[in-house]
């Protein structure tokens, strides 16, 4: 009975590849998925009839209602070239790759926020000490959680590009892209 689940799950992970779903994670998600345990509160079922169950979730297991962003709980950091846009503030994956990317941290939202709301990110030539400057009236904001790794972060998954300064030895930073609402 066990092989044969293994069989069914392996089958329903070739499936998810052939749609474009990559993620070393596919197997863990589609036993989650067929799991029964995790719905039931009080004593488990028997073994026999909990892979009973198992395999008859996993032989009605419909690949086609599956999308990128149902992996999001079950995937770890995806490759670099999966970065293609920044949408109102999240980054979201190539249709085609179907790998699902990390939340972006606090520091970065925090960053990326200001940003696009008036601001700009200025740091020293090295690409440290970074302060937000709103264009509108020059107010400076220090903040406090981001330093020099935050704005490497932020370039890195291609959501900020470099650009000159107003001052001398001072880096000014852009969004690349803007959501379209």
């Amino acid at each position: 009975m066990v092989l044969d689940l293994e069989e069914r799950v392996s089958g329903v992970v070739k499936e998810l590849k052939e749609r474009g779903l990559v993620s070393s994670y596919l197997r863990s998600f589609v036993v989650a998925r067929i799991n029964p345990l995790r719905w039931i509160k009080g004593e488990p079922p028997p073994l026999e009839e909990g892979l009973k169950t198992m395999l008859e979730r996993a032989a009605k297991f419909n690949v086609e209602k599956i999308r990128p962003q149902d992996l999001a709980g079950a995937a770890g950091p995806p490759d670099e070239e999966a970065y293609t846009s920044l949408l109102g503030g999240s980054i979201m994956a190539k249709k085609q790759a179907g790998a699902v990317l990390p939340k972006l941290t606090e520091a970065e939202q925090d960053l990326i926020w200001h940003m696009e709301h008036g601001y700009q990110l200025e740091t020293d030539s090295l690409g440290g000490d970074p302060l937000l400057r709103r264009l509108k009236d020059d107010e400076v904001v220090r903040p406090a959680s981001a330093n020099r790794n935050t704005v490497k972060a932020l370039e890195e998954r291609g959501l900020i590009s470099s650009g000159k300064s107003r001052a001398p030895l001072t880096i000014a930073w852009h969004i690349k892209t803007k959501a379209k609402k």
